[in-house]
């Protein structure tokens, strides 16, 4: 499915497809993620489903040597990998403390910026809707937009643009 020549590419990912009898999910448990995802996207079936064509009803069975493998599986490129031995079993407590500090300390952060982005988001949008509702009220005469175009966006310095009569 990955192949450099794009017929053998194609003719062997359809092939899998169809011994998959057109499901998503099942092509996805035996080749990955990865490797299906140009067929998927080619037939417009990224977000799962089956094919248009009629197969028995027969269900997938699993034989136990892939049971047993299912948690070592990759999902993304479907190969067996072998098991990450867990880095915190390595670890003294004040070093489990020390990570447990950091990871709280970047959620910190992450919330403040997060926090933040979320406020400017608002308050332009605000503004937006604050320049909005005064093209609605000034039945947008060319004059009025031809200000708001050039002007800040700025609510208050917009409003005295507008309404300055000293021209």
């Amino acid at each position: 499915m990955t192949h450099v020549d794009l017929g053998v590419k194609q003719i062997a990912a359809e092939f899998l497809f169809v011994l998959c009898k057109e499901r998503v999910d099942s092509l996805l448990k035996y080749t990955g993620y990865g490797n299906a995802a140009g067929l998927l996207a080619a037939r417009g079936l990224l977000a799962g489903g089956r094919g248009e064509h009629w197969y028995s009803d027969d269900e997938d069975t699993d034989t136990e040597e892939y049971k047993s493998a299912k948690p070592n599986i990759n999902l993304i490129t479907g190969h067996l990998e072998e098991p990450m031995p867990n880095p915190m079993d390595e670890m003294t407590e004040e070093q489990k403390e020390y990570e447990a500090m950091k990871l709280v300390n970047m959620f910190d952060k992450l919330s403040r910026y997060c926090s933040t982005v979320q406020y400017n988001v608002t308050v332009l949008l605000m503004e937006a809707a604050y320049i909005l509702v005064l093209c609605s009220l000034l039945k947008s005469t060319a004059s009025n937009c031809a200000i708001i175009n050039s002007a800040e966006l700025e609510p208050r310095s917009l409003w005295r643009r507008m309404f300055d009569t000293s021209k």
